[in-house]
């Protein structure tokens, strides 16, 4: 009897040796995205809605000139050139350099900046236009235009300038003849002589009154 207990045990013990072993599987990885950084926004550049672009201009540096002698002649933050051109500020361009300048609309030469109102807004009466200028004798006249070309409104400053080609703020308030609204289409920003690329026209939309 024990020796068919015996056998019995050892039959046992082969007919699990000769099961089919299964093959592990490794575990699937589970695939995560990299977390992504929250831009951060200048709320600056972003205070009027539609938000509007943060590049207005652009402009080839000078060899040996920096951003931070570039912000104190265009009238803006150095941080914020940096921002958008990611140069050391104090570091002189060994060539001509390609940046952006801040948002706005820029006349031709650079010396007019307007920051409000900005094209894609709808205006109301009176008009204020802000912005900086550069202008040869810092003067800016600010003209409200009609149909033909001709002349609705106008009013004029003189833009703090800080020194010689260096951008100084202005503020301009013009009011238009409640009688005259409906026919304004266009404000035009220039400085004493407008031939030399001082000069900067904006397309008018009223808000209904």
């Amino acid at each position: 009897m024990r020796t068919i207990i015996t056998l019995a045990i050892v039959l046992l013990l082969i007919g699990a040796c000769s099961l089919p072993t299964q093959p592990t599987q490794p575990p699937t990885p589970t695939l995560r995205p990299s977390p992504q950084p929250t831009p951060s926004v200048d709320d600056d550049l972003f205070s009027i809605s539609p938000p509007r672009s943060p590049v207005g201009a652009r402009y080839t540096a000078k060899p040996g000139e920096t951003l931070t002698l570039l912000a104190e002649r265009f009238g803006i933050r150095v941080e914020e050139l940096v921002g958008m051109n990611p140069f050391p500020p104090d570091a002189a361009f060994p060539a001509p350099e390609p940046l952006v300048l801040p948002y706005g609309v820029w006349s031709r030469n650079l010396n007019i900046r307007v920051t409000e109102p900005d094209p894609a807004v709808r205006i109301s009466n009176p008009i204020r236009v802000d912005g900086s200028a550069a202008t040869s004798d810092g003067a800016i006249f600010v003209e409200v235009i009609g149909p033909g070309g001709t002349l609705v409104a106008q009013g004029s400053t003189k833009a703090e300038m800080p020194g010689p080609d260096h951008h100084g703020p202005f503020t301009v308030v013009v009011a238009i003849p409640a009688d005259r609204v409906d026919d304004v289409t266009l404000l035009r920003i220039r400085g004493t002589d407008p031939s030399e690329g001082d000069e900067i026209l904006i397309p008018l939309i009223f808000i209904p009154s």
